[in-house]
């Protein structure tokens, strides 16, 4: 299956907010216990620049359904060419690989965004009680 990687744009805010609120109730990937709203993330949509991109992706049918997001980390000096990202990607087609070429679109951006390390937090279950 072919995607499309663009940036994203204030029409995306609530297919982006659609995909993000699908993975709370895992617990994997999110430190929100309830579902976000569209009005609750304009703020954070509008945070992201030039260098530090929001894109979403796009399927074949030109449907969004993933997104991928690169947010300044600690806001210190001796990090400002690292950045966070975020990675979230519709339920219909996980574990088809596109988490895999999320990351090699973004590695493959870094070099024109000025951005030399990338770090993400990976939450992992060892055990549920």
């Amino acid at each position: 299956m072919e995607f499309e990687f663009s940036l994203a744009n204030e029409k995306d805010l609530p297919r982006i907010v659609d995909i993000y609120n699908q993975i709370i109730p895992s617990r994997l990937a999110t430190a929100d216990l309830e579902p976000v709203t569209v009005a609750e993330r304009e703020a954070w949509y509008h945070s992201f620049t030039k260098t530090h991109p929001l894109w979403v992706i796009k399927n074949n049918e030109q449907k969004v359904v993933g997104w991928v997001g690169l947010e300044p980390f600690y806001g210190r000096a001796a990090y400002e060419h690292t950045c966070e990202i975020a990675i979230y990607i519709d339920k219909s087609v996980r574990h088809h690989g596109l988490g895999t070429q999320a990351i090699n679109f973004v590695i493959s951006q870094l070099p024109q965004l000025g951005i030399t390390a990338i770090v993400a937090y990976i939450l992992v279950i060892i055990c549920q009680v």
